[in-house]
């Protein structure tokens, strides 16, 4: 009875130290998201190397809507849901350049058209060249949204990124905002005294179970020695 309170406890006190380190992550996560917005172009230039530190940075933009632009990333998770369908991804035109900005997400391959100057914030986000293969032309689909892979036929030089959107930001009229759809990069130390902890309640359990092991064992042993006490001297 002893050995299962042992158990039972240890248990509680790792799986509140992880739920303690998995918090600390997310909390650090939203942190790094939920910064306040700086100007896209105080963070890269078009043709730029995409910067280690701003996965997810919020960033704005002032530009104007380039309307053919417009084109698809098909075999997309619906946000919050198991379905999958299309994002809609339209090129925004900057004084420098032009960057993607993803729009939303969509059951179908269609969104409603874009025009005019517009103002943006959003988070900042790297290509993703996994899968750039243009898998239809009418609409425009890709595998992935790949800067990589636009760049065949923009007219404009463009960012080595995009801009995903929060909801009810402009152009998103019609379709489910994603939000940042990269996690932000937390350091491999976050919380990781917390992760340490729960091992080590896990590291008791164990040690609770080899010393009762060890206590039934010594105690079996003694049970089946002879009882010095009771043998008889002469034989």
């Amino acid at each position: 009875m002893l050995l299962v309170v042992v158990i039972l406890g240890c248990m509680a006190g790792s799986r509140w130290q992880f739920g303690v380190w998995h918090d600390n992550r997310q909390a650090a996560k939203r942190t790094l998201t939920d910064k306040p917005p700086v100007a896209l172009t105080s963070v890269m230039k078009p043709g730029q190397a995409y910067p280690n530190n701003a996965l997810g940075k919020p960033v704005t933009l002032q530009g104007e809507w380039m309307p053919e632009s417009t084109f698809y990333v098909g075999s997309q998770p619906a946000p919050g849901s198991n379905r999958t369908g299309y994002w809609a991804v339209s090129l925004v035109r900057l004084p420098a350049g032009a960057i993607p900005v993803l729009r939303g997400w969509s059951a179908t391959a269609s969104a409603a058209p874009v025009a005019g100057t517009v103002d943006l914030q959003g988070w900042l986000e790297p290509s993703d060249d996994t899968n750039p293969v243009e898998t239809q032309t009418t609409p425009p689909t890709y595998g992935s949204l790949s800067v990589a892979a636009l760049t065949q036929n923009a007219k404009e030089p463009l960012y080595g990124a995009y801009i995903t959107v929060a909801k009810d930001a402009p152009g998103t009229a019609g379709l489910i905002a994603t939000g940042p759809t990269v996690t932000a990069s937390v350091g491999s130390s976050t919380g990781l005294l917390n992760f340490l902890y729960g091992i080590q309640w896990l590291l008791f359990i164990v040690l609770a179970v080899y010393l009762w092991w060890r206590w039934c064992r010594e105690w079996a042993d003694q049970r089946d020695e002879p009882d010095d006490a009771n043998v008889d001297p002469q034989g």
